[in-house]
């Protein structure tokens, strides 16, 4: 049976608000780039903190991922993907294949 841990998402924006030298949430929100309404939702636990949430977090914070996830008291090594999600690798033939070389022009 999966334990299941408690994460503090409170822990994870206070020290976000001193790394970044903001004193209030107002001020957070902008550095995050996110309303004060959704930190007020992630304090009351009443939205977890999302990846796109995360992202952002790093982006303002230069942390990485598992230091954020660290910050909030996130036991866990590795994440899952959502359920809902292919079990398999998704292949974007614009990816895969090589770009079209540009010709050179000359400019007057």
């Amino acid at each position: 049976m999966l334990s299941h841990h408690p994460y503090d998402a409170n822990k994870l924006l206070i020290a976000l608000k001193q790394l970044l030298h903001v004193h209030n949430d107002v001020e957070l929100s902008k550095a995050l780039h996110i309303s004060v309404a959704l930190i007020a939702e992630i304090r009351e636990g009443r939205r977890p903190v999302a990846g796109t949430i995360l992202i952002l977090m790093r982006e303002a914070s230069q942390l990485s991922i598992d230091e954020l996830r660290a910050l909030m008291g996130d036991p866990r090594r590795s994440c899952r993907m959502a359920s809902g999600l292919p079990k398999r690798p998704i292949q974007c033939p614009a990816i895969l294949t090589p770009p079209v070389p540009v010709p050179e022009r000359e400019f007057p």
